[in-house]
C-alpha cells in the first residue's frame, strides 16, 4: 500500500475506474448499473440476510477496490481478479432487465450497447485503413465482411436479450480480432527489442556475445533471445573477442567520437509501445517520436 516495495507510480485514487471503463469494455455501462444497482439494494434492505443475494459479490469488489485504489503502485492488471464478479453482476443485471415489463429501459439500453458496438467497429477501421494501412488487403476484406454481417444482425428484429448480447458480442469479436491480428503484431513491430532479436537469429548471432554499456532495461530482447544481455565497458570490451554491442543513438555518437570502429551494423526503429500517444498513432507524425536502435559487431 504505501509503495516501498515497488516503488511508487500513481497517486490518483481514480486509476482503477478509469482504467475499469476500458478493460471491461463492451460491458462497462452494464457492469456499472448492475454495481449500483446491487448497491443501492443492500441500502435499501440494510443488507437483510435472505434479501441480497449478491452481498458476497458486491463486497468483494468493494473491499478488493478500495485497496488497490489506495496502493501507491498500481498497474491495469490488478483489476483482473474482479473481472469475474462484474461478470456475475453483470448477467444477473442482463436477466432482470430482461423479466422487466420496462421497454423504454430496455431500448435505452439497446441503444447504448449498439453504440459502443459501433464505436468499437469505427476504431478498428481506422486501425486498419489509417493506423496501420500496411496491414494488407485480406485483414480488410475480412473487417469488411465481418461489418456487413454485424449491419444485417443490426436491423433485424429479435426480443432484447439475444439481440443485446449478439450485437455487443459481434462488435467486441471484431475489434479484439482487428487487435489482435492487426494492432499489436504491427505495433510490435516498433519494439526495437523484438525487432532486433529476429535479427540476431536471422543471422546467427551468439546471443552470449552481445553486450550493452549500461543498465537500461532490455526485457523485449532479453525475452525473445532467452538469454539477458550482459552489461559491460569499454576497457572489458578490449579483451572480448567478436563483441557485439546493443546500443541507443547516444550511445553510437559517444563510441563513434572516441574512434572506436565496428565492421557491421544493424538498426532498427524503436518506440516505448506501453506509452502510446496520438502522435504515434497517425502515421504523418510517428517518424518524430522514433527511435533507433543499433546492433554493432565491433572491429578487432
Amino acid at each position: 500500500l504505501s509503495g516501498e516495495g515497488m516503488g511508487k507510480n500513481s497517486s490518483d485514487y481514480f486509476f482503477f475506474f478509469h482504467t475499469f471503463l476500458w478493460v471491461f469494455l463492451p460491458w462497462t455501462v452494464l457492469g456499472i448499473l448492475a454495481y449500483g444497482r446491487n448497491i443501492m439494494k443492500a441500502v435499501n434492505t440494510r443488507l437483510r440476510k435472505g434479501e441480497l443475494n449478491e452481498i458476497l459479490t458486491v463486497g468483494g469488489i468493494t473491499l478488493i477496490f478500495l485497496i488497490i485504489s489506495f496502493a501507491q503502485f498500481k498497474l491495469p492488471h490488478y483489476l483482473n481478479i474482479l473481472i469475474p464478479l462484474f461478470a456475475v453482476l453483470t448477467a444477473s443485471y442482463v436477466r432482470a432487465i430482461d423479466n422487466d415489463t420496462n421497454d423504454k429501459r430496455k431500448k435505452v439500453l439497446l441503444a447504448i450497447q449498439i453504440g459502443i458496438a459501433c464505436i468499437m467497429i469505427l476504431c478498428s477501421l481506422l486501425i486498419v485503413f489509417y493506423v496501420f494501412p500496411e496491414s494488407g488487403i485480406f485483414s480488410k476484406v475480412l473487417l469488411i465482411a465481418g461489418i456487413l454481417v454485424f449491419g444485417g444482425y443490426l436491423f433485424r428484429k429479435e426480443a432484447w436479450l439475444p439481440k443485446t448480447i449478439t450485437v455487443t458480442v459481434l462488435g467486441a469479436v471484431l475489434f479484439n480480432a482487428v487487435m489482435n491480428l492487426v494492432f499489436y503484431p504491427q505495433l510490435l513491430g516498433f519494439q526495437g527489442g523484438t525487432s532486433m532479436a529476429k535479427i540476431v537469429k536471422e543471422h546467427h548471432i551468439p546471443e552470449d556475445k552481445i553486450y550493452k554499456l549500461d543498465t537500461r532495461h532490455t526485457w523485449a530482447m532479453d525475452f525473445a533471445n532467452e538469454t539477458p544481455i550482459t552489461i559491460t565497458n569499454l576497457e572489458e570490451l578490449k579483451n572480448k573477442r567478436n563483441p557485439w554491442l546493443y546500443v541507443t543513438e547516444e550511445e553510437l555518437q559517444v563510441l563513434a567520437d572516441k574512434g572506436i570502429e565496428w565492421d557491421m551494423q544493424f538498426s532498427v526503429d524503436h518506440f516505448r509501445i506501453t506509452r502510446l500517444q496520438p502522435r504515434f498513432l497517425n502515421p504523418e507524425t510517428r517518424p518524430e517520436l522514433l527511435e533507433k536502435y543499433n546492433l554493432l559487431r565491433l572491429s578487432d
